[in-house]
């Protein structure tokens, strides 16, 4: 019995030797250990565990993106300006004369052609006038009509009467009777003609009272607003409806003055909308800089209209200007914040052994775009630069610089 609690005791003490000798082994270095374990760890020999050391050394480099600096001289940079769209003819349209608005025959949002009818104001009076000065003018030329058979008539019976006269036949009175005649038809006929030419300058003045009583389009486009509903007695001048073209469009955009002054008419541009680019053509610039935006008003025609581009829709016109400044381009997501408002971003220095390490750099950025930034700073050209993942990283620590190209998984893939 006492034995068999001695060979317990003995088989307990050789497992805490084990696992004590097994935890010596995994924290000191193989490279200054070097322990003869028997036959207890026959299968690790000292020499497999020092290549296990060295794989494990060189599987532990973090893999990173890396970029390499190139310096440039300038930079283009992306400048945008907000503008809006509208059509290259707006108007407010009413009648020129007042009178009861006695029919509307489009409603907003309809499309119109040039020369369509729009509205319409009670014309009874005007073609009762129309009547009236039509009777007039018939019987001013039917009786030019008799006014000149009469005039005809008199100067044969003057010119006969002259005859008799020449041959002492009849009477000086008589002669002048006829001759007196011949005149008097004449100047009646000149007031009949007189009132003839009235009635037709009056007939055309009630046409174009009729024509003016018509509201009709100036223009192909659109209706967008209806101010005023049927039965309304309009005055004149007073706005009816609001059209605006459909067949162009134009952005108006405000510029600074040295903006503007680098624009070339007739030159394409581009801008863009919530969903799409657009093709700009700049047609003119205001000569003239606004009171209170201190901006000159630049007009483009819009080109291979979009069909769902509206007026009212707003625009971003995209303009490029070169600046002389020597400095490198990277990607935002290798910039970390600094002190005092600097930024900074990790170089990649190699080592004498063939490793690398970060190295933390303060950059000064000059220009930002939406995913890379234009800088200078203490980063030499041809150097390497970690491309992203810097909020997981500290500097000084090892790692594996890896090409974008490249299939190894880097930093920036991890979640």
């Amino acid at each position: 019995m006492r034995s068999n609690v001695c060979l317990e005791v003995a088989g307990i003490m050789t497992l805490k030797l084990f696992f004590r000798i097994l935890m010596i082994v995994a924290v000191l270095p193989l490279t200054s250990v070097s322990l003869n374990l028997g036959p207890i760890l026959n299968p690790l020999t000292v020499l497999q565990a020092q290549a296990a050391r060295n794989t494990g050394a060189a599987d532990s480099a973090l893999p990173v993106l890396v970029e390499t600096i190139r310096y440039q001289e300038s930079y283009t940079a992306q400048e945008s300006y907000a503008g809006k769209i509208s059509g290259a003819r707006s108007s407010q349209l009413g009648f020129e004369r007042g009178g009861l608005l006695v029919e509307i025959v489009v409603e907003e949002g309809v499309g119109v052609e040039e020369g369509d009818l729009l509205a319409r104001l009670d014309q009874r009076s005007l073609q009762a006038e129309k009547l009236e000065i039509e009777a007039r003018l018939k019987s001013a030329q039917a009786q030019i009509v008799q006014l000149e058979a009469e005039l005809e008539l008199a100067k044969r019976t003057e010119k006969r009467r002259e005859q008799l006269v020449r041959n002492n036949n009849t009477s000086r009175q008589s002669y002048d009777e006829a001759a007196f005649r011949s005149q008097s038809l004449a100047a009646q006929l000149d007031a009949a003609k007189a009132n003839a030419a009235q009635a037709e300058a009056q007939l055309e003045a009630n046409a174009v009272r009729l024509d003016l009583s018509e509201l009709k389009a100036p223009f192909s486009g659109s209706i967008t607003v209806k101010y005023v509903d049927q039965g309304t007695v309009v005055q004149p001048g007073q706005a009816v409806f609001q059209i605006i073209e459909s067949g162009r469009l134009e952005m108006r955009v405000g510029l600074p003055e040295n903006a503007a002054r680098n624009l070339t008419i007739g030159r394409v541009y581009q801008a863009k909308t919530a969903d799409a680019e657009l093709v700009l053509r700049l047609l003119r610039v205001v000569d003239q800089i606004a009171d209170a935006t201190r901006t000159v008003t630049a007009i483009f025609a819009v080109d291979d209209r979009p069909a769902w581009l509206k007026d009212g829709t707003i625009a971003r016109l995209i303009l490029e200007r070169e600046n002389p400044a020597r400095g490198f381009w990277l990607p935002l997501t290798a910039l970390t914040e600094g002190r005092r408002g600097l930024w900074n971003a990790y170089a990649v220095i190699p080592q004498d052994d063939g490793s690398h390490i970060l190295e933390l750099r303060p950059i000064d950025i000059l220009y930002a775009e939406i995913d890379r930034a234009y800088a200078r700073g203490t980063f030499d050209d041809g150097e390497l630069v970690m491309k992203s993942g810097v909020h997981r990283v500290v500097p000084g620590l090892q790692v594996r610089p890896v090409d974008e190209r490249d299939g190894t998984p880097a930093l920036s893939l991890l979640k």
